[in-house]
């Protein structure tokens, strides 16, 4: 991401985690059915796949600025994906006639790692942030055939939550499953659009402070509701500058998110609700002090 408009520890959105020197990622990528067939995924249905790429990672370090997920997720969906399927279209004709077909099967993209750190910053400019930490991580990415959108397992063991004080937001490690459906972009209502998401925990035991809770709304406000994806420099004048206005600041946030996209065509803003359904099988919740030597009341 550019310098001046996301502070320097979330500018590398993916890399390795602290003291790694290893490869980054290695790559298996399969295509046809007889490929397919002797694919080595265990405990994964490959029957309507076209196309399966197993992607394992060294330990990483991965920033969550939301707009800036949902970018390279349509990016790679819409971009990457649409290229590859594309990619036998050898004249404008056949392109055109080739785009009017659905997709003959699914994709799939299965992702591996352990040591996994996530990073949730305030906001894209904020020293504060969240820090999550996964023993292990497990990614099963769909996308599904004939343009009906896409489908996403996650899988995380031994998790641990601290804020940047290293003050913990769990009492001991749980384990966590997501699931995520996202809609084809051109649904045609907003309801047809939202993102669902299901989260389903084991036996938690929460820590919430007052800094806990009032951080987790700013984050709310700064992260998660935040349009500007901050992939794009405001040419010569730094949103940190001091001497600039809050107008200034506003209108500068909306000629970058009205720049051109990565495929250098004018950006549509289209406006997408995410619905979440948490499960826990055992839920705990302690209000603390400064830290968790200070219990208030315990909750569960």
């Amino acid at each position: 991401t550019p310098p001046g408009r996301v502070r320097e520890g979330y500018r590398t959105i993916l890399g390795l985690a602290p003291n790694q020197s290893t490869s980054l990622l290695t790559i298996r990528f399969t295509k046809g059915a007889e490929a397919i067939a002797s694919n080595t995924l265990i405990g994964v249905n490959t029957d309507n796949c076209e196309a399966c790429a197993h992607v394992e990672l060294s330990p990483m370090k991965f920033v969550f600025i939301q707009a800036q997920v949902l970018t390279l997720l349509e990016y790679v969906t819409e971009g990457v994906l649409g290229a590859v399927t594309a990619y036998m279209a050898s004249t404008a004709a056949a392109a055109a006639i080739e785009a009017t077909q659905p997709d003959a099967g699914e994709k799939l993209f299965q992702i591996t790692a352990s040591g996994y750190d996530i990073v949730i910053p305030q906001a894209a400019d904020a020293s504060e942030h969240f820090n999550v930490n996964a023993g292990n991580l497990l990614v099963r990415f769909r996308s599904l055939a004939n343009f009906a959108g896409s489908r996403a397992e996650i899988s995380l063991r031994d998790v641990s939550m601290a804020c940047h004080k290293k003050v913990p937001l769990v009492d001991s490690s749980i384990q966590m499953t997501i699931g995520v459906f996202i809609p084809p972009i051109d649904a045609p209502t907003v309801e047809d659009r939202a993102i669902k998401v299901d989260v389903s925990f084991s036996e938690a035991s929460f820590l919430l402070s007052r800094e806990h809770y009032a951080q987790m709304m700013l984050t709310l406000d700064g992260n998660v509701l935040e349009e500007d994806p901050f992939l794009r420099a405001l040419g010569d004048i730094s949103m940190s500058n001091d001497s600039l206005n809050r107008g200034q600041r506003q209108n500068m946030q909306a000629d970058a998110v009205n720049m051109l996209t990565h495929a250098g065509v004018a950006a549509v803003n289209i406006k997408r609700r995410i619905y979440m359904d948490l499960k826990f099988e055992v839920v705990g919740l302690n209000l603390i002090g400064r830290n968790e030597l200070e219990p208030i009341v315990s909750l569960a």
